[in-house]
């Protein structure tokens, strides 16, 4: 089984990459004003004059509210970073079981409680077509369960598997914290530029470690940008 580091690199860069430019154009508050002035509204001034352009009250009114829709979009970004650490997290752990399924037995060992959740079959194992089929099986579980809780914590149960350097856990834990609010408790932060960037380059980091911590471990991983030559050795 590959690692599609290619993918989730793309994905990830572009996606962020198109908002990035997005955000500064949504931010130019000055364009949006020449925007509605161009689009005209008619309104009568204290005098009772007829002036054919928005008055200063509608241009800011119209620009708040740009405002808050751009904190609402901001938001949702956290939503889209968190997700991708869970598709390279998931993605890692079923790459590694499904190439050296001998590590299921010691996540098990390790982690007891998963030989129960593991669910494994007697009658599932003989309807698969072959044992490579029903590791996948197992490994789609187990990648499950090993996502639940905080980053800092998934962290430790991938050690039990993998050897990679230090990542900044404490960031993941952050972002989790953030996206429930967002999701569960219709939260909206007030978040710049640049505490998405780092949020972002936290994912980015996590995904380069974990990519090159399955290479070291023979594992396949498609990387058709050659970013990872530069960072292996």
């Amino acid at each position: 089984m590959e690692y599609n580091f290619s993918k989730l690199w793309s994905e990830q860069f572009w996606g962020f990459f198109k908002f990035k430019n997005f955000c500064m154009y949504a931010e130019d508050e000055e364009s949006q004003a020449a925007y509605y002035k161009r689009l005209g509204a008619i309104h009568i001034n204290e005098k009772g004059k007829i002036i054919e352009e928005p008055s200063q009250l509608l241009l800011d009114t119209l620009i708040e509210e740009n405002r808050a829709a751009l904190e609402m979009i901001k938001n949702q970004v956290i939503v889209f970073l968190f997700t991708k650490y869970e598709f390279m997290i998931k993605d890692a752990i079923k790459c590694l079981l499904c190439e050296q399924p001998e590590k299921i037995l010691r996540l098990t060992a390790e982690y007891p409680e998963y030989q129960e959740s593991l669910g494994f079959s007697l009658k599932e194992f003989v309807k698969c077509r072959s044992k490579e089929e029903y590791v996948a099986v197992l490994s789609e579980r187990l990648s499950t369960h090993c996502l639940s809780g905080r980053p800092s914590t998934v962290m430790k149960r991938l050690r039990c598997l993998l050897k990679f350097k230090d990542i900044d856990a404490d960031t993941l834990d952050d972002l989790l914290e953030k996206r429930n609010n967002i999701v569960h408790e219709s939260k909206v932060y007030e978040l710049s530029l640049e505490d998405l960037e780092r949020y972002y380059d936290t994912v980015e980091s996590l995904l380069m470690t974990l990519a090159l911590a399955l290479k070291r471990n023979h594992i396949a991983v498609a990387d058709n940008t050659g970013l990872l030559d530069e960072e292996e050795f």
